[in-house]
């Protein structure tokens, strides 16, 4: 008898009839180890590694590599003194790498100041390949500026992708009371861009806030991750750092309620409800889930028009062409990080729409859809409930006929 399988045991009678008796295969749960999406997109913050510890020249100068900077730190979490404690509280786990994650941006925004001082009060960036492949610059009304990836911002905020579109100034708050939170939000002209991809950079200016509140607000829509500078346990011990920088905790909190708001990004608001830290509520792979979702959905039309979520690669498969974002995909993998952060590799690849086409046809979709799934959505074991259901369902169907 075909199609029988784990069978244990068998018995007939003397009229022909049978029976088996078998034991069904539970197979084992799968676990997908690694970093989750929010935790590569961190790896990929742009701003991180455009001031620190890089050479002035080298940095307004390059034009073909993407520069390679060696970061050290000026400041130490073992510097700081020993953290508090309290009697009612046990000590939070996270705030250690919270205060450490705060000095790295002081130091960014130091390294920024004296690059910027460097160029006699202006940064020239025109022309010269960003980080990570980044394809904008947000300013500051203080003169700082920080590149970022305008796929990421639009993503994660239907309202910055509209200002990236040329949508009117946003503003909130009050210009006439004595909050100092009125914050506008335009986007300026572009500048020229160096290649492989990056034609133009876009430009958005942030006034009304201080340069650190954009750093923590940046750094949430990368890794889902709310640095909460206004909590005691950490204020106290950056004290003199945030002194450096001229930056009031309190301030900082008011200004990403401001921009929360504005923006529409209601997890990140709930967690600033809190008068210390909250962890906002997960929403990376969601968002990018429907960013993945869009570029390909029935009624979407890829077009050589650039626009904020315009993806910037094709993966040509046996059976399909999927588009992808090179951002994405050299944060989560070191294949394509390889392939994107060596210019030599994709120079003569990029076409006049701003895309890279990668070859990939002896992969087919009912394969790929599994593992693009995982990289560009940050979709979890979830996916394969129905993979699991579609195998049993096979299984039973065999058995049947």
């Amino acid at each position: 008898m075909p199609f029988i399988q784990r069978v244990t045991q068998v018995c007939a009678n003397s009229t022909g009839a049978f029976g088996a008796l078998r034991i069904d295969y539970e197979p084992a749960p799968i676990e997908v180890d690694g970093n989750d999406i929010a935790q590569d997109l961190k790896m990929v913050q742009p701003y991180l590694d455009f001031y620190v510890s890089r050479n002035t020249e080298e940095a307004s100068s390059t034009k073909d590599g993407a520069p390679k900077p060696t970061r050290t730190r000026s400041y130490s979490v073992g510097d700081l003194g020993p953290s508090l404690h309290f009697d009612d509280e046990p000590e939070d786990a996270g705030i250690e790498c919270d205060i450490a994650s705060v000095l790295e941006l002081i130091e960014i925004l130091e390294g920024e100041q004296r690059m910027r001082k460097a160029g006699g009060g202006n940064l020239n960036y025109s022309g010269v390949r960003l980080p990570h492949g980044a394809d904008a610059m947000v300013h500051v009304q203080s003169g700082a500026a920080f590149p970022v990836h305008r796929v990421i911002l639009a993503s994660r905020s239907q309202v910055l992708e509209n200002v990236l579109l040329g949508s009117k100034l946003l503003q909130v708050g009050d210009q006439h009371s004595n909050n100092h939170h009125q914050i506008n939000i335009r986007l300026l002209s572009a500048r020229p861009g160096p290649g492989l991809g990056v034609f133009k950079v876009a430009r958005l200016e942030f006034s009304g806030c201080h340069p650190l509140s954009v750093l923590v607000f940046l750094r949430y829509l990368y890794s889902d991750e709310l640095l909460a500078v206004w909590d005691r346990r950490i204020s106290v011990r950056v004290s003199k750092q945030l002194a450096v920088v001229d930056a009031n905790p309190v301030r900082v909190k008011t200004e990403l309620q401001a921009l929360a708001k504005i923006l529409d990004l209601p997890t990140l608001a709930l967690a600033l409800e809190a008068p210390g830290k909250r962890e906002p509520a997960p929403s990376m792979a969601k968002d990018m889930q429907r960013l993945f979702d869009a570029m390909h959905s029935t009624t979407t039309v890829i077009t050589p028009k650039t626009t904020p979520l315009t993806p910037d690669v094709v993966l040509q498969l046996a059976d399909k062409e999927v588009y992808c974002h090179s951002v994405i995909l050299r944060a989560r993998s070191p294949l394509f990080a390889g392939f994107f952060d060596l210019g030599d590799w994709t120079a003569k690849r990029w076409d006049t729409d701003g895309r890279v086409r990668v070859d990939m046809k002896h992969f087919g979709w009912h394969v790929m859809q599994f593992v693009l799934r995982f990289i560009c959505c940050g979709s979890d074991k979830e996916m394969f409930y129905v993979l699991g259901k579609f195998s049993l369902a096979f299984v039973s169907l065999c058995c049947y006929f």
